[in-house]
């Protein structure tokens, strides 16, 4: 572009110059105006139809260079865009990694928090586990205990007080029964139960006979033996240590009902055990002869007498 500006000046110069020369030059002779005027204008023909091409060719030029211009402009603009759209994914991305590093963090803080509740809890089942052991072999204790003199004492003596009870119940119901007239129930009425007997006597030979023949040591059957080892294995797999018995408060409060527990069923009294199976005893057959009573009573107003059964 530059060049062809640099032409058309030199062109515009050779043309002044030779319009100043012919001119200066109208004064000569006639023979050189006459060969001048033959010259000259093919010569500046040339040169005009030469600028014209030039400025043809400038005008191209120019447009291309305008066209050029503005598709530059045109690629810088959207190169602008893209390397703002690019600084702005970029941006997103840097807050998205800067997000997942703190949420990295976040989970690593909790994974630790995690740990320390499981290694709380594993501590927590050991303690559990032994207080578990420890639970089993208190019952077993409580089982000896029970299955003890006084032990068999308090059950015969609540057994003795269930049968009572049930007499009282199944008279009640049939007196219940004439006391709205209706019939009364002969199965239940004519089939007597057994009398109660005071076996007290027999269960305390029989208790003092068990504590002879084992030195008044409380076995523990081998199947006790066998579950008692279980749960210490357990035990001792959980903890790898030889402290896996350790007292704490729980065990201590439970040591504490436990013994109460055993003090209250070492303090049954015999004597008033005996006496009062005696009166439940003499219920008994006070209720039996209720019964036979009420037989007979019914009986004379059916027109016979009617024996009952012992069951």
């Amino acid at each position: 572009m530059k060049q062809y500006e640099e032409r058309e000046q030199l062109l515009q110069i050779q043309l002044d110059t030779i319009h100043n020369g012919r001119l200066n030059e109208s004064e000569t002779g006639k023979s050189n105006n006459i060969k001048a005027s033959n010259v000259i204008p093919i010569f500046v023909e040339d040169l005009k139809c030469e600028l014209e091409r030039y400025q043809i060719a400038f005008e191209k030029t120019k447009k291309l260079l305008e066209a050029e211009t503005c598709r530059a402009d045109t690629a810088e603009t959207q190169q602008k865009m893209e390397q703002c759209k690019f600084n702005e994914f970029h941006e997103r991305v840097e807050a998205e990694i800067t997000g997942i590093k703190a949420s990295l963090s976040t989970r690593r803080a909790e994974i630790r928090q995690l740990k320390k509740h499981i290694s709380d809890i594993t501590s927590e089942k050991q303690a559990l586990l032994e207080n578990l052991f420890k639970a089993y072999n208190t019952l077993l204790n409580i089982v000896s205990l029970w299955k003890s003199t006084n032990g068999q004492l308090c059950q015969c003596l609540y057994e003795s007080i269930q049968e009572n009870v049930n007499e009282i119940v199944c008279l009640t119901k049939q007196l219940n029964n004439l006391a709205k007239g209706q019939k009364l129930d002969l199965t239940e009425l004519l089939i007597q139960p057994k009398p109660l007997t005071n076996n007290i006597n027999d269960i305390i030979l029989n208790s003092e006979k068990q504590i002879k023949d084992n030195d008044y040591v409380i076995s523990t059957s081998p199947k006790d033996i066998s579950s008692s080892l279980q749960i210490q294995s357990i035990c001792n797999s959980e903890n790898k240590t030889n402290n896996c018995f350790t007292k704490n408060t729980w065990e201590a409060s439970f040591d504490d009902v436990i013994t109460t527990a055993s003090q209250l069923s070492n303090n049954f009294n015999k004597e008033q055990l005996h006496n009062s199976l005696n009166q439940l005893i003499k219920t008994r057959i006070l209720l039996l002869k209720l019964r036979q009573e009420l037989a007979n009573k019914y009986a004379d107003h059916l027109g016979g007498k009617i024996d009952c059964i012992v069951q």
